[in-house]
């Protein structure tokens, strides 16, 4: 028996008179105040996604200190497209903790339907081994009739501590065509602290038994307090994992770590760098990947750092990252006590991404975020600001985050949280539902300096190859299958519309027979140029061949 929780019928908007503030190219679509004893974590925790399968987004709102008899948390579901009806999911298992401190939605189990990720850092097992704060998280499927109860429960795991404290949804890092799931526990293994992120493959076969963990260096502390991704930094055709830590001593600097998928992924991470820009790089702002930002064809890796001069920074992606940032973005109007950058949301803007960074101390606390529009002309000058009059609501872009296109205008719209826990003046907590309007021009899918770039993987197939291509003209691509004497034994071919795509060979022959194991060339045309010739062993499917 499925139950759509406990619904309400409020009417939310705009409250007239509200926002006497200063708005450039932003639009307010939609706000809700916080409830009766939520005001201190209203908005912790953001995300966005069509949870019911109707077509429309729906937005989530995580409240760790939502009370009912005690601080026990809560998740707030405002249904799409009017955002009048409302789901309160509660914590399902402990009182006491901080239910809806993490958030995320993707579709983890393939079904064609936005699943929910709501994690407790603080859950605390009562048995031993686990130790307090262990930490849990938990999965909702997504459906017609989505419900309340809890689907899947991860954690707790021997000596994870905070497990849960960041969930995010890392987009397919194996290549096996399921978005998966990334955890971070970083106060593993408690003492001393390190840090872990727990990596799970998604599919209809999800379970509970995480199949990567990552880890920094032996002196690393809160390594996965901010997890990122979901976009291919390198070009290789499978989607990476971003990881921030404090990094080893006091005051924190700050490192991040980019770890490449792969079929298989490995835990040994790829790139790393530690900042020389200011402190808490990666782990207050948080660290996003962002196609098309500054170049076609890879995902760029954003990060902040909070200086004397506060300082967002951007490392190009491309096949081997440099440590050196080709963008530093800075707050215009600083002050001793601004902090740009102190969150962070990449997003998608047309063909390119756009990044949002916030300033909680903006305009005396009022607070701000500046929304940066990405392409092949790229600068950093902002192209958007959201913020207002500290009267009415204070410190807004606490927390942001992109909720996918409302309109089906391919231009993403973003949640933004002022969270005034700490507020002495006790005025609400808001969330608003903010639209870029501000002029953009589609840029060609073929600009003349796209790289052309080819990957196939795996090189070792058991049942397919993947041609992945970026930077090719539009007309007909293919691929040409010649075996180890130079025999052709199969030819594939389609037409691309844009400046990327993928071809797949099933291992087959021209007549659909499975080809026996051995060495195989695969030659890739682009408008009847050759490309490309890559090399790939075939090896026997387990359990013998189809």
């Amino acid at each position: 028996m499925f139950t759509r929780g406990i619904v309400f019928f409020c009417l939310v908007g705009v409250t007239p008179g509200l926002f006497a503030q200063q708005m450039e190219n932003f639009e307010v679509l939609w706000n809700v105040q916080s409830f009766h004893g939520d005001t201190e974590a209203f908005g912790i925790a953001l995300a966005g996604g069509d949870l019911n399968g109707d077509g429309y987004v729906d937005l989530v709102i995580g409240s760790s200190t939502h009370y009912v008899g005690n601080y026990n948390g809560a998740a707030y579901i405002f249904w799409g497209p009017e955002y009048s009806s409302l789901t309160i999911i509660h914590n399902p298992t402990q009182v006491n903790s901080y239910f809806g401190q993490s958030l995320d939605i993707g579709d983890f189990n393939g079904d064609n339907f936005a699943d929910l990720l709501i994690g407790d850092a603080s859950f605390s097992p009562d048995t031993y081994p686990w130790p307090p704060y262990s930490g849990r998280v938990y999965l909702y499927y997504g459906g017609p009739q989505f419900d309340t109860i809890p689907d899947m429960i991860f954690g707790p795991i021997p000596y994870a501590v905070a497990f849960g404290q960041k969930v995010a949804n890392i987009g397919d890092v194996n290549g096996d065509g399921f978005q998966d799931i990334g955890i971070g526990s970083p106060l593993w293994p408690g003492y001393p602290i390190r840090g872990k992120v727990y990596i799970y493959f998604g599919g209809p076969a999800l379970d509970t038994i995480p199949d990567v963990q990552l880890v920094g260096f032996p002196d690393e502390q809160n390594f996965g307090l901010e997890i990122g991704g979901g976009e291919d930094v390198n070009g290789d055709g499978y989607d990476d994992v971003l990881v921030a830590s404090d990094g080893p001593g006091w005051p924190p600097q700050g490192r991040i770590f980019v770890f490449f998928g792969g079929n298989p992924m490995d835990s040994l991470w790829d790139f790393t760098v530690a900042s020389r820009w200011g402190r808490f790089m990666g782990v207050d702002g948080g660290v996003v990947a962002l196609k098309n930002f500054t170049h076609w064809g890879y995902a760029d890796v954003a990060a902040a750092a909070h200086g004397v001069v506060d300082t967002g920074v951007v490392f190009r992606g491309e096949e081997r990252i440099k440590p050196n940032p080709v963008a530093k973005l800075l707050e215009e109007q600083q002050t001793a006590i601004e902090e740009f950058g102190y969150d962070l949301a990449a997003s998608r803007c047309l063909n390119f991404s756009a990044l949002s960074a916030s300033n909680r101390y903006f305009n005396n606390r009022a607070g701000a975020v500046y929304f940066y529009v990405g392409g092949p002309s790229f600068d950093t000058l902002y192209d958007a600001l959201f913020t207002g009059s500290n009267q009415v609501a204070r410190y807004r872009g606490n927390k942001i985050s992109r909720v996918g296109s409302i309109d089906a205008d391919q231009i993403d719209e973003l949640l933004v949280a002022n969270l005034v826990s700490y507020d002495p003046y006790y005025l609400p907590a808001y969330v608003w539902l903010i639209q870029y309007t501000g002029t953009l021009v589609e840029e060609s899918p073929n600009p003349p300096s796209l790289p052309l770039r080819v990957s196939v993987y795996p090189t070792v197939a058991k049942d397919f190859v993947n041609v992945v291509f970026t930077g090719i003209k539009q007309g007909p691509v293919g691929i040409i299958v010649y075996d180890a004497t130079g025999r052709r034994i199969y030819t594939a071919r389609k037409e691309v519309m844009s400046h990327e795509g993928q071809l797949t060979w099933h291992l087959v022959d021209k007549w659909g027979h499975r080809v026996p194991d051995g060495i195989y060339f695969l030659q890739v045309l682009s408008n009847r140029r050759k490309v490309a010739m890559e090399r790939v062993m075939v090896i026997k499917k387990q359990g013998g061949e189809p």
